[in-house]
């Protein structure tokens, strides 16, 4: 019998058009709470090619998106059961009103994982399986129980190791509940909070093959039937990567997280780099927009601390740490016990890479990252000669790649909790991090980066993320739109910063120290700068003041050949200049040059040193420091290439010579 709320049939996503739905199997995808219909339909392209894909929104708008069980009176997996079955019948009439499919199975995240087995309990005889993701069976009694004790349908159930988010109690009401009424398979995920991500798809994809009788290894499609892959598959990897990156930068997605700020604010503008470089998905309103003052107001912070993080889960934080926004979400923010084989210092690509071959070779691997996974490169907005990506690759996407990939092997990861110190204690390392905590490791791998050389202006400093910008380009790019703005440098990074800008901005103006590109940036980008309509290069030029109360508002060019001075308007100015090292917090056990890079291998017995100097039994390895079982890799490096794939290559390497270092101790 049809409820007072329905199903808007206008916002239902289909994979296929009408005339192409007949006589195929069909899928349900129901979202989380603040979600909609695009949250699970990305993945809609990892299903089984002849399944017909429908994405349907909650009926109750809620937090900037929708719930099935909205928040007030409805507990976090413990919703009203009057509430719950409302939900399920309004999903039910909608299906009476679709042809009969050959076979019906639901998908569901969260709240959706409840929708998808309260249908199940309402209507047992209608779906063949379930696949429910971080959701909770509701605590109440169904008629369709008992045949569903009789029938035990498929049913999988992943969940996240570090969900903080649905209450054990519902949890182990759930397992009960499944334990006795389906033929379930239940995996809980090392490293997953309350998300879906990583191997889960992989797997709750397998499983709905297998229900169809496929092989799981064709799951991802069946348009190819040739062994191998043809050219047909390199052409439409080709086109997704392609429709992926322009997608993201178009297209409006889901978010997981919504940001309410001051625009200009310096926290508001560390908030979007923090979420935009660890690819978490997320919007963010000014404070003083209609949406940010509804947004505001619903969550019942209006006249609190700014910035406001309000989370998918309906939980509000007021002006949160880096920590708390980790620990919000499920990430792991503390150590564990016991000893690892080894530490990984930074997650650029260097120590994404030491992660990677870690972990796959056996190690165990933890990985502390202070900030934002990618260092450096991570804020790279398109790299275009790093092999095997024929047309190029976001600094940011290649992270998230390798952090998953390292992961996947079996890599931890700590977060928001940079190392502040090491020594040695016996056989072991010991790194202490900001909280005081410590890991104890066989080995520590040091890829801590550096970061872009301020410019120490006072004027400019004291406005550092409200249009004075390090780095940046890639998260802040949008804001610029039909701006005048000034990218400061002259290498590749720069380069990649103006280019990627040139997209949105009015005019983009490079600031050029040297007498030109050539000797500093890629053959390459001086091509694309000088094919872009709005982008101008200033050669012999520096930025010597600025000027601004709440913002930047202009800048004093300097030329360097006739000292003349100028002053033009400048809506933001983005610095990527010259790098430090992240090394203030080695010991003076681990030596540094001048310039505070850390010296290894040979070159610690240049300068005067002696082998005898040199602590260790033998000889130091290739990127040893003068501590023993402590390596450095990539930019943080003396004498290291300042390249992506070097820094990769050096991350791999490391843990070859973390192996040699283990077996000689």
């Amino acid at each position: 019998m049809p409820t007072s709320i329905a199903l808007d049939r206008r916002h239902v996503l289909w994979s296929a058009p009408e005339p192409q739905r007949a006589g195929r199997p069909l899928i349900v995808l129901m979202h989380g709470w603040s979600y909609d219909e695009r949250h699970l339909f990305a993945f809609a392209h990892r299903f089984p090619g002849e399944m017909v894909v429908a994405s349907v929104r909650a009926p109750y708008p809620e937090a900037g998106g929708y719930a099935w069980f909205p928040s007030r009176g409805n507990p976090i997996g413990n919703p009203q059961p009057r509430v719950a079955n409302d939900a399920a019948q309004a999903v039910l009439d909608w299906l009476d009103t679709l042809p009969l499919a050959p076979s019906t199975g639901l998908l569901g995240f969260s709240q959706g994982g409840a929708m998808v087995l309260q249908l199940m309990r309402r209507a047992p005889g209608r779906f063949d399986y379930g696949v429910q993701l971080a959701g909770f069976v509701v605590h109440d009694s169904q008629p369709g129980d008992q045949v569903l004790a009789h029938k035990r349908p498929p049913v999988f159930w992943g969940r996240g190791e570090l969900d903080t988010v649905i209450p054990q109690q519902a949890i182990s009401r759930t397992q009960s509940w499944m334990a006795a009424h389906t033929s379930q398979e239940s995996i809980v995920y090392r490293g997953l909070g309350h998300d879906v991500a990583g191997p889960e798809v992989t797997d709750f994809v397998a499983f709905i093959a297998r229900q169809l009788g496929q092989d799981a290894s064709l799951a991802k499609s069946n348009r190819h039937t040739a062994t191998g892959i043809t050219s047909g598959q390199h052409f439409h990897r080709f086109v997704t990567e392609q429709l992926d990156e322009w997608g993201r930068s178009n297209l409006p997605g889901f978010e997981a997280i919504r940001v309410v700020g001051e625009e200009w604010a310096a926290r508001s503008h560390e908030l979007r780099e923090l979420l935009g470089r660890n690819g978490i998905p997320f919007g963010f309103y000014p404070a003083d927009s209609p949406a940010g003052q509804r947004l505001l107001q619903e969550a019942g912070t209006a006249g609190k601390p700014l910035p406001a993080v309000v989370l998918f889960d309906g939980r509000i934080l007021a002006d949160p740490s880096n920590a708390e926004v980790g620990e919000a979400i499920g990430v792991q923010t503390k150590p564990g016990g016991g000893c690892y084989d080894v530490t990984v210092i930074g997650a650029g690509p260097a120590g994404l890479a030491a992660a990677v071959y870690g972990a796959s070779e056996g190690l165990s691997t933890v990985v502390l990252e202070p900030e934002a996974i990618g260092g450096q490169a991570g804020t790279s907005s398109l790299i275009r000669n790093y092999l095997g990506f024929p047309t190029g690759v976001s600094g940011g996407d290649l992270a998230v790649r390798a952090y998953t990939q390292a992961w996947n092997f079996g890599a931890e990861y700590v977060y928001g909790n940079p190392a502040t110190g090491l020594r040695p204690e016996g056989s072991e390392l010991v790194v202490t991090v900001a909280d005081g905590s410590e890991v104890r490791s066989r080995a520590v791998v040091v890829a801590t980066g550096m970061a872009y050389r301020r410019l120490g202006i006072p004027a400019l400093d004291a406005l550092t993320g409200a249009g004075v910008f390090y780095g940046a380009a890639a998260s802040e790019a949008t804001a610029m739109k039909d701006s005048e703005v000034f990218v400061v440098g002259g290498a590749n990074s720069a380069g990649q910063a103006a280019v990627h800008l040139a997209r949105y901005a009015a005019q983009v103006t490079v600031l050029v120290r040297g007498r030109s590109l050539v000797d500093s940036m890629s053959e390459y980008l001086i091509r694309e700068i000088e094919s872009a309509p709005n982008i101008a290069v200033r050669c012999g030029v520096a930025v010597t003041g600025g000027a601004g109360q709440s913002r930047l508002e202009g800048l004093t060019l300097t030329d360097l050949e006739s000292g003349a001075a100028e002053t033009v308007d400048a809506v933001a100015l983005f610095v990527l200049i010259g790098a430090e090292p992240r090394t203030q917090w080695l010991p003076d056990a681990v030596r540094r040059d001048q310039s505070g890079f850390v010296v290894t291998g040979t070159d610690l017995l240049q300068g005067g040193q002696s082998a005898e100097q040199w602590p260790g039994r033998r000889l130091p390895m290739f990127l040893e420091s003068s501590l023993p079982g402590v390596f450095a890799a990539g930019d943080v490096r003396h004498g290291s290439v300042k390249r992506v794939a070097a820094a990769v290559g050096e991350g791999s390497t490391a843990i070859r010579l973390v192996h040699d270092h283990l077996r000689g101790n």
